[in-house]
């Protein structure tokens, strides 16, 4: 590797080759040298595309290593680099629309979709992807009621992204306190969601036990809860959390303290946990 990388500097392939053997690497590895072989392969793309720039393969990979990374300010800029180099590509007005509403640039973020959106020819996935990209900054600028409606419409393509789309509006609707109701049903209605990628998917038992809570639906929340079974301390925290809340809402006072402080003992340290603990109540 370094023998090609000496040699020919200037040479798009080399570097090509360079960032696909780091990339290849990256995924045996342990977490820190997977970060570190990732960025050497990110460097030796980004290289190639300097000598190339007409490599629409580089720079849709550039943006897929920018956007597993969620290194959401060099995704807009290589994003919006693509939209320049390759203006009739949608799939650049996609990733630029996400990295915009992640960094809360809501109007950007709606013009590059509409954009996208006008290129598209007969690709269901990615209309339905733009769509929802649209729903994201209208709920980012406030307005949930037309943002309904452009995730409803990506849904309503029924692409394989169907169910994920559905989970992002539920959760949506439930950080915003809207139509709670409407966001559990729909929640309930993408059935599959939690095999989407083959394994279960806790998220969506949590979040279902939250509308429930927020519904004062509480033994349906308690059994919710109940169901997710996992290894990873995080998450137990957050169940033993809500399990405590549940039990405060139902007046049973003791079982609350018991999971409250089972989640503290785990590493819990949010601020309204310990206020729980001290008070011995539930703290909104």
């Amino acid at each position: 590797l370094e023998v090609l990388q000496r040699t020919f500097p200037d040479n798009d392939t080399i570097m090509i080759v360079l960032g696909d053997y780091y990339y290849k690497k990256a995924s045996q590895n342990d977490k820190v040298s997977k970060q570190k072989a990732l960025q050497e392969s990110i460097i030796n793309y980004g290289e190639a595309l300097k000598i190339n720039p007409n490599r629409f393969d580089l720079w849709q990979k550039l943006m897929y290593m920018h956007y597993d990374a969620k290194h959401w300010e060099r995704l807009r800029s290589v994003a919006e680099a693509a939209t320049r180099n390759f203006p009739l590509k949608p799939e650049s007005y996609y990733f630029g629309s996400v990295a915009c509403n992640q960094l809360e640039k809501y109007k950007r973020a709606s013009e590059l979709v509409d954009i996208g959106l006008s290129l598209i020819i007969d690709d269901p996935v990615l209309e339905s992807d733009l769509l929802g990209q649209r729903g994201e900054a209208f709920f980012g600028m406030g307005m949930p009621e037309q943002a309904m409606v452009y995730y409803l419409e990506a849904i309503d393509l029924k692409a394989p992204t169907a169910a994920y789309l559905s989970f992002n509006l539920c959760m949506n609707m439930y950080q915003r306190r809207f139509k709670l109701e409407e966001a559990l049903l729909l929640l309930e209605a993408s059935e599959g969601f939690e095999q989407l990628h083959g394994v279960e998917d806790d998220s969506f038992y949590l979040l279902k036990a939250d509308l429930l809570f927020n519904l004062e639906r509480y033994d349906e929340a308690f059994f919710i809860l109940n169901k997710i079974d996992v290894e990873e301390t995080n998450m137990i925290i957050e169940v033993l959390t809500r399990k405590g809340d549940v039990c405060a809402k139902l007046m049973q006072h003791e079982k609350a303290l018991h999971y409250w402080r089972q989640a503290r003992q785990l590493g819990g340290e949010a601020r309204k946990l310990i206020e729980k603990i001290e008070t011995g109540r539930y703290v909104e």
